[in-house]
Parts: C-alpha cells; sequence; structure tokens
C-alpha cells in the first residue's frame, strides 16, 4: 500500500491541471489553454502504441485524429478519416525508405548484401569474401523480424572452410531450411585415390532450430572435376533445392529432396536445346512444381550470349523441360537469363545488359504466364526513367502479385548508385508501382544487386555500400 501512495504522490508532482481551462500539464506548471495535454521535456519522449502495418489496419472504425507507430514502416501513422496517413513524409507511403542494416561483425570487403533471400520473417544474406577463420572463406547471415524490426540472429559459416571458397555467393532460403552456395569450393575425393578437384563448389544446407541454425549437410556434383561451379545459383522451396554448375559441360541444374535429414540426390537437369558453353545453370528459382534455370550464354542464331532461359516441371519425382524461353527481339550480349524467379504462373527473366536501339545497356525484364502446360503471352516490365548501363534487371524476384527488379548502376544523384523497382500485377497486366531508392546513396553502392520479396516484405543488397556492404528491408503492406 504504502507503494501505491508514493506513486500517486509522484504522480500529483509531475501533473498540472488548470481548472480554469481544463488543461493537464505533465512537466509543466501552467498548461497552455488550447490544449487539453501540454507535455515538457527535455530528456524524455511520447510512447504511441506500436504495432505492425496489419495491426494498425486491422483497428476496427478508427477515429479520425488516431495516431499509431507503424513498427514495419517505421513511421506514426494518422488516420485522416478515410485512410492511414504517414505523418513523416509529405508524399505518403510511396515515400517511406527502406531500413539499412550492415552485419554485426561486418569487416571491409566482405561484399555483405551479395546474395540475399526472405522467408516469412526470415531473411539471409551473403558475404562472399568474408574473412572468419580462413581468410575470405565467405559467411552468411540471418535476420529476423519480430514486431516489423529486422535484427542478426545468426552467422552461418561452413564447418570446413577454406580461402576463396565463395561461401555466401548465392544463398536461399525456405521457411526452417537455408541453403549457402559455395561455388569455388575445393573438394577432394577418394578413397581410394585422393583428388583435388579445385572449384568444383558445393552448396551447404542449415536448419533451424528456435534461434539457433546449424549445418544439415553439405552437397556437390555427382561427378568429381574441376572447375564445375557448382552452387553458383541456389534456390530452395520446400523439401526440393536446385543448384546450378553452370561450367559442368553446357551446364546442369541438380535437383536434391529431403528425407528425414537428408537432402538426397534425386535429378540431373539439362537443356534439350542445349549449345556449347551456354552456362545454363548460372540462375535458378524453384517454386512448387515448377523450376526455372537461365542460361544467359546461349547463343540465339547468330546472337553470341544473347540468352535463355528453362523451365522444368515436376510430375511426382520426375523434372521434365517444359519450355524454353527466348526474346526474338533480342541482341547479342543481352545476358537474358542471367536473373530468374518463378510462381505458379508466372515466370520473370531479367537480361540486364539488353541495347534499347541506341541506349546501351539499359536492361529490360519479361514476364512469362502459364496457361496449362504453356509458357506465353510475355509482358515486358518498364520503367519511365530508364537510361543507359542503368542495367535494369540485374536482380528480380517474384512474389503473388509484386515483382521486384535491381537496377544496380542507375545513376540518381550519383554513378553506379543503383535502385530497385516494384511492379503489381492489375487487371490490365504489371504496373510499375514505385521505384525503391537508398535512402542515404553513395557512389558504386550498387543499390539493387540482388533483390528478393516474400509476401509484403522485401530485401535489397547493395554489395559495395560502405566499407561492407550492406541490405535494405522495405515492407509494403
Amino acid at each position: 500500500m504504502k507503494i501505491l501512495n508514493w506513486l500517486f504522490y509522484l504522480l500529483v508532482l509531475c501533473t498540472t491541471v488548470n481548472a480554469q481551462n481544463n488543461s493537464v500539464g505533465i512537466g509543466i506548471a501552467n498548461p497552455h489553454a488550447s490544449s487539453i495535454l501540454d507535455i515538457s521535456s527535455s530528456n524524455k519522449g511520447v510512447l504511441l502504441p506500436r504495432m505492425s502495418s496489419a495491426q494498425r489496419k486491422a483497428i476496427p472504425a478508427p477515429a479520425a485524429g488516431l495516431m499509431v507507430f507503424d513498427l514495419d514502416k517505421a513511421t506514426v501513422f494518422l488516420f485522416d478519416g478515410n485512410d492511414w496517413q504517414p505523418m513523416m513524409f509529405s508524399t505518403g507511403g510511396a515515400a517511406i525508405p527502406p531500413v539499412i542494416r550492415t552485419p554485426d561483425d561486418g569487416q571491409a570487403n566482405d561484399i555483405f548484401g551479395g546474395s540475399v533471400d526472405i522467408s516469412g520473417n526470415y531473411a539471409i544474406v551473403g558475404a562472399y569474401q568474408a574473412s572468419n577463420t580462413v581468410s575470405q572463406q565467405g559467411c552468411a547471415y540471418i535476420f529476423y523480424r519480430n514486431n516489423g524490426v529486422w535484427t542478426q540472429q545468426a552467422k552461418l559459416v561452413a564447418s570446413d572452410p577454406a580461402f576463396d571458397d565463395s561461401f555466401g555467393g548465392s544463398v536461399s532460403i525456405s521457411g526452417d531450411y537455408a541453403v549457402v552456395g559455395a561455388f569455388l569450393d575445393d573438394i577432394n575425393s577418394g578413397p581410394p585415390f585422393f583428388i583435388n578437384y579445385e572449384n568444383r563448389g558445393s552448396a551447404y544446407v542449415f536448419v533451424r532450430n528456435g534461434s539457433t541454425w546449424t549445418q544439415q549437410a553439405k552437397i556437390t556434383s555427382t561427378i568429381g572435376a574441376s572447375n564445375l561451379g557448382f552452387g553458383i545459383s541456389v534456390a530452395i522451396d520446400g523439401d526440393y533445392i536446385a543448384a546450378g554448375a553452370y561450367a559442368e559441360g553446357d551446364g546442369v541444374v541438380y535437383v536434391f529432396q529431403r528425407s528425414g535429414t537428408s537432402w538426397l540426390f534425386q535429378q540431373k537437369l539439362t537443356a534439350i536445346n542445349s549449345v556449347a558453353n551456354e552456362a545454363f545453370g548460372v540462375s535458378v528459382d524453384i517454386k512448387g512444381a515448377y523450376l526455372i534455370a537461365g542460361a544467359n550464354w546461349e547463343q540465339i542464331n547468330t546472337n553470341n550470349q544473347q540468352g535463355a532461359a528453362y523451365i522444368f516441371n515436376r510430375v511426382g519425382t520426375n523434372w521434365t523441360q517444359q519450355a524454353r524461353l527466348f526474346y526474338s527481339g533480342g541482341n547479342a550480349s543481352d545476358q537474358f537469363g542471367s536473373s530468374v524467379a518463378i510462381s505458379d504462373n508466372y515466370a520473370v527473366v531479367g537480361a540486364y545488359l539488353f541495347d534499347q536501339n541506341t541506349i546501351l545497356n539499359r536492361g529490360i525484364v519479361h514476364v512469362y504466364t502459364r496457361n496449362g502446360s504453356t509458357w506465353g503471352n510475355a509482358s515486358i516490365l518498364n520503367a519511365g526513367d530508364l537510361e543507359a548501363d542503368d542495367q535494369f534487371g540485374k536482380s528480380v524476384s517474384i512474389a503473388d502479385d509484386y515483382i521486384v527488379v535491381g537496377s544496380w548502376k542507375d545513376a540518381n544523384s550519383f554513378p553506379d548508385e543503383g535502385s530497385a523497382y516494384l511492379f503489381k500485377r492489375e487487371a490490365a497486366g504489371w504496373k510499375l508501382q514505385r521505384k525503391i531508392n537508398d535512402p542515404n546513396p553513395l557512389s558504386n553502392g550498387q543499390f539493387g544487386n540482388t533483390v528478393a520479396i516474400d509476401g509484403f516484405n522485401i530485401v535489397i543488397g547493395a554489395m559495395f555500400k560502405l566499407s561492407t556492404g550492406a541490405i535494405a528491408f522495405l515492407n509494403i503492406e
């Protein structure tokens, strides 16, 4: 009881009520007559209710003037009687910038943000030049979203690190599983004969238990040879992992399936229409029963390295090629297929060195729609401010009705500052929603070198920003 009395006494000391104008003051002797509550402090602030975007939007019948702090958007929102409005940015929600994150233990030239992926409340970020127990062995980081705030949860390293493995050169995450590619990993074979295959490549699988991530498996090619580049690209969805080995023959994609705690080789995919040195598997994505792989060096007619992409469909445990995609209006060296993404009904392919007439290396992105077993009705994503050397399409990602495209060489305020574009599917097609800029741009930051979206959350890599590299998170709900 004494404690309660003391608390009441302290509250009375800190609060002033002006009976004449019915104003309440906290920390001020004479509250202003125009205010029902006047708060004064030189070392404290006011805490509004804090909630996610979904929780804010779920408030029943909000009153005009209601204010909350949105954790996803990291800003105060006010309900104006019709809509929620962000109070910190006069141009509305589209101007809310992404939130920048760097690793807790980052060092110069780590290339943090060289690869990214996102799944629910978890994101994975590669830093393939990071040094740990071994110089430039590479690593990856897990970030966790709690109450709208992204923080680093774990650091992933290989159980058998070696110099210049490029561990983290590619990453992917799905639910409780993450996969990290190390396409320059040297792998010994044997017994009875022990041979060191340089740059054979590998990928590592990690599993989450609570907030702890541990290595579960290491996977590699079924043949022993050097310079295969296995793990140049990786993708995971549920119980399936796809890993590209772009230099094995004309390029292949390996598919592995989880059985308990083991990841078993299931099938090796090759392109039916393959040509020599097409780099099939340089990019890969998988979603449900569909898999897409890029072959950005494929020759189309007489156009060397114009590029193509291939879609495979799984029936039971067997994957078969379903479509070959290329741009009939393409040019040599377009690098079509250098970035790919797929969902159940849409496939996205970037050609970041595409020349639009005399606008060199402008870049282009194609979206294909599935109708049964046919992929067609290609549409082109466009942005009105694209210029030469923007390299629009360096990275692509799709989730539900949204596509994100990286334009890592875009010069806004600085050379090679980089940017990303968000598109949304509407009745009339894919429409540009907004351009996403680095909130603190720098020369050669290359914001947008890699992108990923899941649900309403986006992660964007800026591998040369600052000294370590950086990433940006953005909620679009």
